[in-house]
């Protein structure tokens, strides 16, 4: 054997090996140089699937005869259908042929009990094929029907349940009780409403089938009646398929193709968009291209529960995994993580919101649970009051701007965030349907506003105000003529008319009614006083300190033995002073310091006991502290007000 046979003959093998071919199914109908449908040079401009390449397989390739004639008589070329039409890999059918000594010996195989040409990859574990009929059979790609080859029967696709009631390869279960949607009990929240799985036309107003058996998931775009492919690695990938839906006009183009449904209620199950208990579906698109969202930060509609990645999919909370998933959730509202709504439980619980607080874990400059619904411990904004007893976080100055320093009549101060979402507050109408305690959503459109004020409703046109010197958040929805938070016409004044559409829905009880439609935002100047023991002894004794922390400024009044007692009131029959001095010189001191760029915000006030006995100071830790409301004042001329309750130790 020379040289250059041998040399050729590397090459012929190298090209061979380089080059994975679609092979003859059959040898029938023979072979000759004609092209016939199946053959690869008949196929679309696009590349051949897998690094199959026309210089093999084509009547005037190099190697001969053409294997891809292989539709006989049928017209319908099932090459040409299965790689051109839906884009399907040569090794779906022909599984690691390509490596077979029998692919690079120049001679045709009709495939042999020991090396089969035609076997099928794991999505159909079960599937064969009759060479001698040319029929495959047990397919899950086809169902129960024996596929004939080489007739001209067209293929009916079946049932979307037939294939997606069980998992298929690297597919999940996507029907059944196991699957996404109502059949499962744990999933709770989904895109079609029925109580079971689904119907085949109910899929398709979503997803577009031309390439669905090559393992493409191309979805429809509700407007332009196109395909969308969806990448999984790239999640906004999606975006425009959801948004196209989630706009005024619903699924035009989706309804019409699909000649079922509405366009506002494309799955004919009963859901209608922009209606109770849809009220937001039509309006998110508008939202979500607003200046100010979770858009503007790279978030996507779907991701996988993770931070930075969406906040619609499907995330498992015990295991920290998820992936994207737009049929259902056993989240409400299709979410990735657990948001809980509506809340009806009036047991404070940071779990109901993990969406939130796992997302904004992850920006430093946001602020945290405890800091948004945080106090200081002990503080004049953490006196329970029967409706407000809860302290879920103390810190060491509230830092939200929402709080109200005078609320129903009850003289203290507030955290308005934490207010609204505990007991007693449970006038929110979620959903048009259920009354729920108030949640982040009711005041805050996550999809995005145009305003810069914390994502606050744009319909509520929201502005701060400054009036003599206090500064008020504003509310007005002008849009219903100036009534703020009503539904249906229940508790606004005046009344609106039961047909006006109220978007967003918000709350059913007009907490916000005044004739002014604010509420105070200043003074925001939290207190809370601390024991030290500083001179040393055991119990209070003489030269002991209190002293008083504001969050603010203060205009640093002079206190004195004379107005302590009065301007810093302890409870019961304690004092501040030594009543009883036995002529001992020597007075209690109060001395205002300034610190982290506030002025005179600290308050010191040092006890002086002349001998111990009677007419001793009486002040102990766990007093409360009782602010007279004129004396001591923020930088606005506003006096300082609530009480605190003296923590540390003497």
């Amino acid at each position: 054997m020379n040289k250059e046979y041998l040399k050729m003959q590397t090459v012929y093998e190298f090209m061979l090996r380089t080059f994975m071919p679609i092979l003859l199914a059959t040898a029938i109908f023979g072979c000759g140089p004609a092209e016939g449908p199946d053959a690869l040079s008949n196929r679309h401009a696009s590349a051949p699937p897998s690094g199959c390449t026309t210089a093999c397989h084509s009547a005037a390739g190099s190697i001969s005869p053409n294997p891809l004639i292989t539709n006989g008589s049928g017209a319908d070329g099932k090459h040409i259908i299965h790689v051109s039409g839906r884009g399907i890999f040569c090794d779906k059918c022909h599984l690691n042929y390509e490596n077979e000594a029998s692919h690079f010996d120049s001679s045709l195989d009709t495939g042999s009990a020991t090396i089969p040409l035609v076997r099928f990859d794991n999505v159909n574990p079960s599937g064969s094929w009759t060479v001698a009929a040319g029929t495959c059979s047990a397919l899950a790609c086809h169902g129960p029907d024996t596929v004939d080859w080489y007739g001209t029967t067209p293929w009916i696709r079946p049932a979307c349940s037939a294939c997606h009631s069980t998992a298929t390869a690297t597919r999940r279960q996507i029907q059944g009780p196991n699957g996404d949607f109502g059949a499962n009990a744990a999933i709770i929240s989904r895109h079609v409403s029925n109580v079971g799985d689904p119907a085949s036309a109910q899929c398709e107003v979503c997803h577009e089938l031309s390439m669905h058996t090559s393992g493409s998931i191309l979805v429809k775009n509700a407007d332009a009646g196109v395909s969308i492919p969806y990448d999984p690695s790239n999640p906004s990938s999606l975006e425009p398929f959801c948004l196209s839906c989630h706009d005024s006009d619903g699924a035009t183009s989706t309804f019409l193709a699909s000649g079922s449904g509405a366009p506002l209620n494309p799955f004919d199950d009963g859901r209608t968009l922009g209606t109770a208990p849809n009220i937001a579906g039509i309006y998110i698109k508008d939202s979500w291209e607003k200046q100010y969202g979770h858009r503007r930060k790279g978030l996507t509609c779907l991701g996988n529960g993770l931070p930075g990645t969406g906040c619609h999919g499907n995330f498992n909370t015990l295991t920290s995994t998820g992936a994207v998933n737009g049929h259902g959730s056993g989240n409400v509202g299709l979410l990735s993580n657990k948001y809980e709504l509506p809340i009806l439980s009036t047991t404070w619980n940071e779990a109901r919101y993990t969406l939130c607080v796992d997302c904004h874990s992850s920006y430093p400059a946001f602020p945290t649970m405890t800091e948004l619904f945080g106090v200081a411990a002990g503080g004049n904004y953490a006196q329970p009051q029967a409706n407000y007893g809860q302290w879920p976080y103390s810190i060491s100055f509230m830092l939200t701007g929402f709080h109200d320093y005078y609320s129903y009549s009850m003289d203290r101060q507030f955290n308005l965030h934490l207010y609204h979402l505990i007991e007693g507050m449970g006038g929110w109408s979620y959903r048009g349907v259920d009354e729920s305690i108030s949640s982040c959503v009711t005041c805050h459109n996550v999809h995005g506003v145009d305003n810069m004020h914390h994502n606050l409703w744009d319909e509520w046109n929201f502005s701060i105000e400054n009036i003599s010197g206090v500064e008020y958040g504003r509310v007005n929805k002008t849009d219903i003529g100036g009534d703020f938070g009503c539904i249906w016409g229940v508790f606004c004044g005046p009344s609106i008319p039961t047909s006006t559409p109220i978007y967003p829905e918000l709350c059913a009880v007009n907490c916000h009614w005044d004739g002014t439609f604010r509420y105070p935002r200043s003074p925001f100047n939290e207190a809370q006083a601390v024991a030290y023991n500083t001179s040393g002894g055991v119990g209070l004794a003489n030269g002991d300190s209190v002293a008083i922390y504001f969050s603010d400024s203060t205009n640093g009044p002079a206190i004195t033995e004379a107005n302590i007692d009065s301007v810093l009131a302890l409870s019961g029959p304690h004092s501040w002073i030594d009543s009883n001095k036995g002529g001992s010189p020597g007075t209690l001191t109060a001395a205002w310091s300034s610190v982290n760029g506030k002025t005179n915000n600290v308050l010191t006030i040092t006890i002086f006991i002349a001998n111990s006995g009677a007419g001793d100071p009486t002040i102990a830790v766990g007093d409360t502290i009782t602010f007279d409301l004129t004396t001591i004042m923020d930088a606005n001329g506003t006096a300082v007000r609530g009480k605190m309750t003296l923590t540390g130790s003497f």
